[in-house]
């Protein structure tokens, strides 16, 4: 009799065999009763088939989608399997930091067992506050340095959306140390390229959008590859070092 883990599709029907049957017979019988008691009803057989002529145990798409069985033949085919993968978590290979001139360097060896990311961190400034932090923020207020949208990023130090004679007194204070932190500003923040042209060329406050990010991931590294990164550390208005 047919194995019982097939009963519910057979819904009371007895199959007796008084030989041993192959896998193939099973699997053909199981896909006949699954299709006919609508337990598997998607098929797309071509006219005739499935028939089985010369042992055919391959499925093959031919015209118009149809399905065709055939036998072993040396044609593309499509593969599904389960393929579990293992990992471990990540940790720390290296650190890496800039050179005088603000570029880095990171060279690991190729193996393909090995998925690697780098990541980005925004550093803290360690130059002290100048008095020319103060002066060129005074030109944007008064005008004197026409209003670009980076401004907003670099001088609105209080956060109140505007920059304002507020704002130089704020840098001015953090700069004798009366303030140890600006209002809701990270010290530093990483600008792709395209959002850093885009606050040089803008002439409106952008900072919801581009608030700049505490660090920059680049998940697929590219061998030989370059990216570059922007620095904006607020109150500050030219080099800052780091």
């Amino acid at each position: 009799m047919g194995h019982g883990g097939f009963g519910s599709f057979r819904l009371g029907l007895i199959q007796f065999f008084n030989r041993a049957i192959t896998a193939d017979e099973i699997d053909r019988t199981f896909n006949l009763y699954t299709y006919r008691y609508r337990t598997n009803q998607y098929t797309n057989w071509n006219p005739g088939e499935p028939n089985n002529s010369g042992n055919e145990d391959y499925t093959q798409f031919v015209s118009g989608g149809r399905w065709n069985d055939l036998a072993n033949t040396s044609l593309p085919y499509v593969i599904e399997f389960d393929y579990v993968v293992t990992f471990t978590p990540w940790v720390l290979h290296q650190t890496v930091y800039t050179n005088s001139l603000g570029f880095w360097s990171v060279s690991q060896p190729t193996n393909p067992a090995t998925e690697w990311y780098i990541q980005v961190d925004a550093p803290l400034p360690t130059t002290q506050l100048q008095q020319n932090d103060l002066t060129n923020a005074g030109n944007v207020i008064i005008g004197t340095t026409p209003l670009k949208s980076i401004h907003w990023n670099m001088y609105d130090v209080n956060n109140d959306g505007r920059i304002t004679v507020s704002d130089k007194y704020y840098i001015s204070a953090r700069r004798y140390g009366t303030f140890n932190s600006w209002i809701s500003l990270q010290p530093s923040g990483i600008y792709t390229a395209a959002q850093y042209s885009a606050l040089n060329n803008g002439t409106t406050n952008l900072r919801l959008v581009y608030p700049g990010a505490s660090s920059h991931t680049i998940n697929s590294p590219v061998s030989g590859g370059s990216i570059n990164l922007y620095l904006i550390a607020p109150g500050y208005a030219g080099q800052v070092g780091f």
